[in-house]
């Protein structure tokens, strides 16, 4: 603290005639004349308007000091860079809101607390041996990048600051340091060097080559892939015109698309998409790459004049994939394609491709006859279209489709068309459904196969079941009325056996049962007589059974 300051000599005359005007009696005033008491009177009220004056110049002064005062510690807290003042034993006695912003703090929260305890443990001894430096080096000094940290935030710091010895203070020295934050700007130096790396590593270990030229379209790198590519190495292709791996047709034509494309604005543009480029190996051989080309302007290394002076140099990197062989699958596949479309036009069974909505992708030979559409007529349109000409079946195939859509179709089915001959032939269809990596239905092939033939025999061997049915019912009746016709002459030879056959052996038993009681026992007729009558009487039980086994019901 500044020592206080004196008053002034003028001050201090006007305090002892003001103390005496006040100790003066009522008496001593009344002995005073008349002049007296009015020089009196001038005296204090010059005295006073001095005063007036001075307090008025003091509070502008002191105005203007609380403004400075405001503005410097507006200054102090909001620089980006964070300041804080430690005792000679490193406790925090001052700090800027900016410091208690990276600690996540208080301002109360962090004073008369040691600075080490917000840094990391690791870092500590690197700090301690920074405060000595400070106590043994008159100067500013800084350090290296430290970790300061609090609760959950990490900022890497540097700090810079020197020792300020006062006595004024009362803590013998202070430290006056200044924090800055460097996590930011160490994070982009760690991510330039990540994608340093990372460049170099892909740009040595991608399986394409790159190539870069300068605007004098001389090489200045040149990656592993197109070493192996062109079979040359680095060292002998950099420095070197890319001409030597360009045929001699295509160079003039090369020179003025690139001059073209170093005037134009765009960073990159593709090449070789609507046609293959050729490239040359060292040992003469042609082969057809894929290329995509791109400039970048590299600041500061210009070396041109007047109007494009200082705008520095151009960079063209191109990047070539080797499609020899994807070339040679593509003709392969070619060849096989035009083999299985061979195949399939010339195949005897009809074949429709669908994509996943079932609308009609292609379709062969075959098939247009017997639908009598050409592809180009059918080519989107829903596959039940081909049954135009017959309404149902076009529903029917629809509604099978939905029902395929829903998971609950066969694997097959059959359906009727009507022919450019005016016949009906039956179609057997088989769908297989063509899925991609994810599952997911890609296309569907439907099959057909003309069945007519045998839908024909299915046709005569029902009509031929038919008859044969009517044939058994028939054959059916005349069993049953055979058996009626039988039963009725069961009936009616049971009737007779009972009704007359025994009938009359009843007569007769009862007649010979009347000659044994007429004649006397002893005669010699009577036994004969009996044995008749028992015989007769058996002979009616015999019938008697026989009747009931033709027609047990009627007896």
């Amino acid at each position: 603290m500044s020592p206080k300051k004196k008053p002034a000599t003028g001050n201090n005359t006007l305090r002892q005639k003001a103390e005496t005007a006040l100790t003066t009696t009522r008496e001593q005033v009344k002995k005073m004349t008349l002049e007296e008491v009015q020089h009196l009177v001038h005296e204090l009220q010059v005295h006073q308007i001095e005063l007036e004056m001075q307090n008025e110049e003091l509070r502008r002064t002191q105005v203007d000091l609380e403004l400075a005062r405001d503005r410097f510690a507006t200054l102090y807290d909001f620089t980006p860079v964070g300041y804080a003042t430690l005792d000679g034993a490193g406790h925090i006695l001052e700090a800027n809101l900016t410091f208690c912003h990276l600690l996540g703090l208080s301002r109360t929260d962090i004073l008369h607390k040691k600075f080490e305890k917000y840094l990391d443990p690791d870092d500590q001894p690197a700090y301690y041996r920074y405060l000595d430096k400070l106590r043994q080096k008159p100067g500013t000094h800084s350090t290296d990048i430290l970790t300061l940290q609090s609760s959950d935030l990490l900022h890497r710091v540097r700090l810079e600051g020197c020792l300020e010895p006062t006595e004024s203070s009362g803590f013998g020295s202070l430290f006056r340091i200044a924090v800055e934050d460097v996590t930011v700007q160490e994070g982009i130096e760690l991510a330039q060097e990540e994608q340093k790396a990372l460049m170099t590593m892909v740009v040595g270990g991608v399986r394409e080559a790159i190539v870069s030229t300068d605007e004098d379209e001389r090489i200045v790198l040149f990656n592993e892939a197109a070493e192996i590519m062109f079979r040359c190495s680095a060292s002998k292709a950099i420095g070197q015109p890319i001409d030597q791996f360009i045929p001699a047709r295509f160079r003039a034509a090369h020179h003025a698309k690139h001059q073209l494309f170093k005037q134009e604005a765009v960073a990159s543009r593709q090449m070789g998409n609507a046609r293959e480029i050729s490239a040359l190996r060292t040992d003469g051989e042609e082969f057809p790459v894929e290329v995509s080309i791109s400039q970048i302007e590299v600041k500061g290394k210009g070396k041109g004049k007047g109007k494009g002076k200082g705008k520095g140099r151009k960079l063209f990197t191109v990047v070539l994939r080797d499609i020899t062989e994807r070339r040679q699958s593509q003709e392969a596949l070619e060849k096989e394609q035009q083999f299985v479309s061979n195949v399939l036009e010339t195949a005897g069974a009809l074949l429709v491709i669908l994509d996943p909505q079932w609308q009609i992708l292609r379709m062969n030979r075959l098939s247009e006859e017997i639908f009598q559409h050409s592809l180009e007529h059918v080519i989107g349109k829903p596959f039940w279209n081909l049954w135009a000409s017959s309404e149902n079946e076009a529903q029917g195939v629809r509604q099978t489709v939905k029902s395929y859509k829903a998971g609950t179709l066969p694997m097959s089915f059959e359906s009727a068309v009507v022919d450019k001959d005016r016949q009906r032939r039956w179609i057997h269809w088989n769908t297989t459904a063509m899925y991609d990596e994810e599952k997911v239905v890609k296309q569907f092939i439907a099959t057909g196969i003309d069945v007519t033939a045998r839908k024909e025999g299915e046709i005569i061997l029902q009509a031929t079941y038919q008859r044969l049915e009517r044939q058994q019912q028939e054959l059916r009746s005349l069993a049953a009325q055979l058996l009626s016709a039988q039963e009725e002459e069961r009936r009616r030879i049971s009737r007779d056996l009972h009704d007359d056959v025994n009938q009359r052996l009843a007569l007769l038993s009862l007649k010979l049962q009347a000659v044994r009681d007429v004649l006397p026992d002893h005669h010699s007729v009577t036994p004969m007589i009996q044995e008749l009558y028992e015989n007769v009487a058996n002979l009616s039980d015999d019938i008697r059974h026989l009747a009931y086994q033709y027609h047990p019901s009627i007896l």
